[in-house]
C-alpha cells in the first residue's frame, strides 16, 4: 500500500513516482483471498485514505505454479503487460502456495528462483517473496538453501510476547538496518463490525499493555519506575546497562551485594518484558503506557 499510495512505510522511504505519476504493484495472491481485501481496506482507513485509487494494485485470482517449467510465469507476464505499465513491486504470497515440486530440491527451488528473476528482468520490478521459516531455525527460510543464497535481501519476522520483530538477516550490498518492532492493531471497517488488522510501530514507547491487569511485585515496580523516569523526556529508550546501574544504585549496591542485586534486576526486568510492560531492541529498553495510551 505504501508503494502504490506514494507514502513512507513506517518512516522509511519507498519507491516514489514523479509528481502525478501512478505507481502500481501486483500481488500473486496464493492464499487468504477474502482476508487480503479486508487488509487493504483497513490499511487505507488507517492511512486516512477513503479507498485505494483504481488501477494501482492488482491481485491474481488464484495461485500460480511459479516453481514450474515457466508456463505459469509466462501467463503472469502477459497479464501484467496487459496492465500497460510495469509494476514497481511484484509480491508473491506465499512461496508455498505458488510453488510446484519439492521445496527441499535444489533443482525445483532453482526453477522458482529463475522464474522470479525473469519477472525482475522483464519489468524492472522488485520481487518480494513471502515464505515460511523452518522448524529448526526460526530465522532461516524453509527448504533448499539455494533460495536463501539467491536473495539480495532477507527479513525475518518473529513474534515475541505479542510484538512482531522484523530483523534483517541478509543484506547483499549494504549494511543491514536496525531491527523494527510492530504490534497488530484492529481496525473496524463498517457499521456491521467487520474488522481487520494493520501494523503499527512498536520500536519505541507505544501503547502496548494495560498493566492494571497485572499486580507488580515491589522489585518489578521499582525497576519499571526507574526506566520510566529515565525515558520520560525521550523516545530513544535507555541502554540496558544504564538502566541496570541506575536500579542497582537505588538499591544501595556495594561490591558485596552486587551479584545478588544483579540477579534481582534480571528477574524483574525479564518478567516485565514477558507481560509486555517493557520492550527491548538491541541493547536498549523501552517502556509502554500504564493504561494502554490514555
Amino acid at each position: 500500500l505504501s508503494v502504490v499510495l506514494n507514502q513512507p512505510w513506517h518512516g522509511r522511504a519507498v519507491i516514489q513516482g514523479k509528481e502525478g505519476e501512478e505507481v502500481i504493484a501486483v500481488i500473486v495472491n496464493g492464499e487468504g483471498h477474502s482476508g487480503i481485501k479486508r487488509r487493504i481496506d483497513a490499511g487505507c482507513k488507517h492511512r486516512g485514505v477513503d479507498a485505494l485509487p483504481e488501477g494501482r494494485l492488482y491481485l491474481t485470482e488464484t495461485a500460480l505454479q511459479l516453481g514450474g517449467d515457466g508456463e505459469a510465469v509466462a501467463v503472469l507476464i502477459e497479464e501484467i503487460r496487459a496492465i500497460g505499465k510495469p509494476p514497481a513491486l511484484i509480491a508473491v504470497d506465499t512461496l508455498a502456495a505458488n510453488f510446484i515440486g519439492d521445496e527441499n530440491s535444489v533443482a525445483d527451488m532453482q526453477q522458482f528462483i529463475n522464474n522470479c528473476s525473469l519477472l525482475c528482468s522483464t519489468f524492472g520490478s522488485a520481487v518480494l517473496v513471502i515464505h515460511h521459516t523452518g522448524l529448526a531455525d526460526p530465522k532461516r527460510p524453509r527448504g533448499s538453501t539455494a533460495f536463501l543464497g539467491a536473495l539480495d535481501v532477507v527479513y525475518a519476522l518473529t513474534l515475541k510476547k505479542g510484538v512482531l520483530i522484523m530483523e534483517c538477516i541478509k543484506m547483499k550490498d549494504a549494511p543491514p538496518p536496525d531491527p523494527m518492532a510492530f504490534r497488530l492493531e484492529q481496525v473496524v471497517l463498517d457499521d456491521e463490525g467487520t474488522t481487520s488488522i494493520v501494523l503499527v510501530d512498536a520500536t519505541g514507547p507505544q501503547p502496548f499493555t494495560d498493566l492494571s491487569q497485572h499486580k507488580l511485585t515491589k522489585h518489578q515496580d521499582e525497576v519499571l519506575r526507574i526506566l520510566r523516569e529515565k525515558t520520560s523526556d525521550s523516545d530513544a529508550g535507555l541502554t540496558i546497562a544504564i538502566w541496570r546501574e541506575s536500579v542497582l544504585a537505588s538499591w544501595g549496591v556495594t561490591d558485596k551485594n552486587r551479584s545478588t542485586l544483579n540477579t534481582r534486576f534480571t528477574r524483574a526486568s525479564k518478567s516485565l518484558h514477558e507481560i509486555g510492560a517493557v520492550q527491548t531492541n538491541g541493547n536498549r529498553a523501552y517502556t509502554f503506557s500504564m493504561t494502554g495510551g490514555e
